[in-house]
């Protein structure tokens, strides 16, 4: 014969374990390089995260001086530009 048990689990452990999965994220978050605090980003007007752009990588146009930045995301995505442990990144000092 077959016995079945259920395991009760209160309510009150899964959310200490919601809570602390939470603080845990929102941690991460402040002490994680984000471009946006960053003095060298540069906002894309009108405003679109995957549009802004760094003021540290850039080509300067020969003819004109103009110079093109590369977008936020794209630097981030390689380690010889910014990579994703942020190494040029500079916080904003507010």
């Amino acid at each position: 014969m077959y016995i079945y048990t259920k395991k009760f689990i209160s309510s009150t452990y899964i959310n200490k374990i919601l809570y602390k999965k939470y603080n845990t994220l929102i941690y991460q978050m402040r002490t994680k390089s984000l471009c946006i605090n960053c003095k060298h980003f540069i906002p894309s007007v009108p405003y679109n995260s995957l549009l802004g752009r760094c003021k540290m990588f850039g080509d300067v146009d020969l003819i004109t001086g103009d110079i093109s930045y590369n977008t936020a995301s794209l630097c981030r995505k390689y380690d010889h530009f910014c990579g994703k442990n942020a190494k040029y990144f500079s916080q904003i000092i507010k």
